[in-house]
């Protein structure tokens, strides 16, 4: 609509000069009639002003937003990730975990949309669960296991083998015993901290951490490091 009245202030300038010049091109073939300047000037000045003001304030709408478009916006933009795809990870999670004879499968990874990123929340077992990342183009950016013992060498043995499955599904270029030691000097420095700080350590890229909180348990994960 904006092109239409551009169009037609454009026609109303012709007609003026044409009125100004040699109105007889402008007769009316029914009566014969020449109009007069005077009337051909108000008509072409008047068309002219509405023409603007039409352009002015159908350029100053605001393009309707289209959320099919944003989404579109949104997934051509790659988001920071640890290069994994969930279904990978649980391929990889579920190798590694039989690797080192542990109970710990996915079956599979159900991913929930949300506002910023996509989350899974993954139960492995009734003390041990998994929380996952997914950026909006469908990768993981993070991975968290949350396990609450009972004080038993078996539930602690259990977060250990958790928390080195994890390091070694998302570093697989890591040997074992390297993987496993990061898990557990983690392990160690969380559950000796009285204050509950987190405990970290950057690997090629990948932040592993680790808490321990009394109320909270113990976590582990893998994340990108805070470029802030």
């Amino acid at each position: 609509m904006q092109t239409v009245f551009g169009i037609l202030s454009i026609i109303s300038v012709v007609v003026f000069f044409i009125g100004m010049v040699k109105p007889a091109i402008l007769i009316n073939k029914k009566t014969g009639e020449v109009p007069e300047r005077k009337n051909l000037a108000a008509g072409a000045i008047g068309l002219f002003l509405f023409s603007l003001v039409m352009v002015g304030l159908l350029g100053d709408e605001k393009p309707t937003n289209n959320p099919d478009s944003e989404k579109l916006a949104a997934a051509e933009v790659k988001q920071p990730s640890l290069n994994i795809t969930p279904e990978n990870f649980r391929v990889k999670f579920n190798e590694v975990s039989e690797l080192i004879d542990t109970s710990f499968h996915i079956n599979r990874i159900d991913v929930k949309e949300g506002p910023v990123s996509d989350t899974a929340n993954v139960t492995l077992s009734d003390q041990n669960s998994l929380v996952i990342a997914v950026t909006k183009d469908g990768m993981v950016n993070s991975v968290t296991s949350i396990s609450i013992g009972d004080g038993t060498f078996k539930s602690g043995a259990n977060m250990l083998f958790l928390a080195t499955t994890i390091v070694r599904s998302i570093s697989p270029h890591l040997e074992s015993e390297k993987a496993a030691q990061i898990a557990i000097e983690l392990m160690k420095l969380s559950t000796n901290d009285k204050a509950g700080e987190a405990h970290t350590k950057l690997i090629d890229g990948v932040e592993y951490y680790a808490i321990f909180n009394k109320q909270l348990g113990f976590w582990f994960g893998a994340e990108l490091p805070d470029t802030k």
